[in-house]
């Protein structure tokens, strides 16, 4: 799903509006048809471990209106296998840019699915091993369902990615390819704990080609701060991807203006 660098980007991060339980938002890899509520501004770091690295993805978002949200992120880390660079030299890859714009929310569980599209850009830009960022500008363009099956919408829900990746390499043609991902949440605990599984294949991030699986949980500390944790590898690919585990923490503030 990639625009080219001029192209004006939207933005996948999932998001979570004050005291308001949302769709899908961490650890799940794809999005939901949510965005940040007007003038809140979201903060999200997550902690990545797999075979090839340990890396930090941090990402701030902002609610423009109540159907518009910007992300903008930053990723660091060390290689901890040769992958066209020093293994443990502290790197850093960034800004990826991101847009979404939310045509409709569920009214009701019966009501129809929530409907979002998203763009973005992630650039070739950044410092330390080679390997640690993209090796040329990546765009990316996904549609984005939600669909609650309770009156509770954090209780049990699915959301379904489509779109597509271009990879502009330079001195030869660009490449596309289709990503898409099937993800549901489903309530484990009080409020305090639920579960998540998705399938998904692409990651407009860049972390990873070829499909994977994840499991995972996540846990409220309180409605505008929480932690989660998660496993994935890989299903298919050439290569086939690798396990990976995943930590992360949100927080999102009231309105700032």
């Amino acid at each position: 799903m990639k625009l080219l660098p001029v192209t004006i980007t939207l933005i996948l991060i999932s998001v979570l509006a004050p005291c308001e339980s949302a769709l899908a938002v961490r650890p799940f890899i794809t999005d939901d048809a949510r965005v940040t509520p007007e003038h809140t501004f979201l903060t999200e770091t997550s902690l990545r471990l797999d075979q090839n690295r340990f890396q930090n993805l941090t990402l701030f978002a902002l609610g423009f209106t109540n159907k518009l949200e910007g992300t903008i992120g930053f990723l660091d880390g060390i290689l901890l296998n040769e992958e066209r660079g020093a293994t443990g030299q502290f790197s850093f890859s960034g800004p990826l840019l991101q847009l979404k714009y939310l045509f409709n929310e569920q009214k009701g569980k019966e009501g129809i699915p929530a409907f979002a599209v998203e763009a973005g850009a992630n650039p070739p830009w950044g410092f330390g091993s080679q390997g640690f960022h993209p090796s040329a500008w990546t765009q990316f363009l996904v549609f984005i369902m939600s669909k609650a099956f309770s009156d509770r919408p954090e209780h049990f829900n699915l959301h379904v990615n489509l779109g597509l990746t271009n990879v502009n390499h330079p001195g030869k043609a660009s490449e596309q390819e289709v990503v898409w991902g099937v993800g549901i949440q489903y309530h484990l605990f009080r409020d305090i704990l639920y579960g998540v599984t998705e399938v998904l294949s692409g990651d407009p991030y860049g972390v990873s080609s070829g499909a994977v699986y994840q499991v995972g949980f996540r846990f409220f500390i309180s409605d505008r701060m929480q932690l989660d944790t998660s496993y994935g590898a890989g299903i298919w690919g050439d290569p086939r991807p690798g396990w990976f585990l995943g930590f992360g923490f949100r927080f999102f503030t009231h309105p700032l203006w």
